[in-house]
């Protein structure tokens, strides 16, 4: 709290900046004592009544989770948002059973919104057939995403690869974002061009331009970034 959050350490990591919150990237170790850390996190969290800090995490698809499986059943209230990886080869996006089973399991989470991941790039995809081309991932937006109310959005990982797969002048996370808030991209795409304003081919960034309602933010988490492209 005191070197991250609303603290007032004399040193402090950021300096005088304020995190939004605390995401949890836990890859390895044992399940031990992660409860008693959320609550204790929350605890901390709730002494600064000026903000409300989130938490979340980006857990792999597969369930359980092997770390944070028995805090997610028994802590999922104290999630805000969970950016679930589905480039795993245990639940990938293009094996239906697997992928409904997986989402079934994450959606009886009570309280956390969930987000689902996927690779921004072919190349950035730890397995190459979790990718969805264009034409995939609109059907994938359709038929998953739209129809539970609680799946908020699509994590794509990560920036740099994100920057590389554009076609017609148009990034993957645009294309995305135009499917899931059609109306911001068209209002912010007016904005964020110099020339030929009037055609599709000149919305590459868009996102960036979309203020007040943002929809592309982004987690960082280790080395990478992650867009982040939310339903509301």
């Amino acid at each position: 709290m005191e070197l991250f959050l609303g603290g007032k350490a004399p040193l402090r990591t950021f300096g005088s900046t304020v995190l939004d919150g605390i995401n949890m990237d836990i890859r390895h170790g044992t399940s031990s004592w992660w409860p008693e850390f959320i609550e204790k996190l929350r605890e901390l969290m709730d002494t600064d009544p000026s903000k409300k800090y989130l938490i979340t995490a980006n857990p792999l698809c597969g369930w359980p989770h092997h770390s944070l499986g028995s805090t997610f059943a028994t802590h999922s209230k104290y999630f805000d948002n969970l950016y679930v990886n589905f480039d795993d080869k245990g639940c990938p996006v293009k094996d239906e059973q697997a992928l409904v089973y997986a989402l079934k399991k994450w959606l009886s989470l009570e309280g956390p919104k969930l987000f689902l991941g996927i690779p921004s790039h072919v190349s950035a995809a730890v397995n190459p057939s979790s990718y969805l081309s264009r034409t995939e991932v609109k059907v994938f937006i359709r038929k998953y995403i739209s129809a539970h109310d609680n799946i908020k959005g699509i994590v794509l990982d990560e920036t740099s690869w994100d920057d590389l797969n554009i076609v017609n002048g148009e990034r993957y996370s645009d294309f995305i974002g135009e499917i899931i808030k059609p109306n911001a991209y068209a209002r912010a795409a007016s904005t964020a061009c110099t020339t030929n304003c009037g055609k599709k081919t000149v919305k590459k960034g868009a996102g960036n331009a979309l203020a007040p309602d943002i929809v592309i933010t982004c987690l960082l988490t280790l080395t990478y970034l992650f867009i982040i492209i939310r339903l509301y």
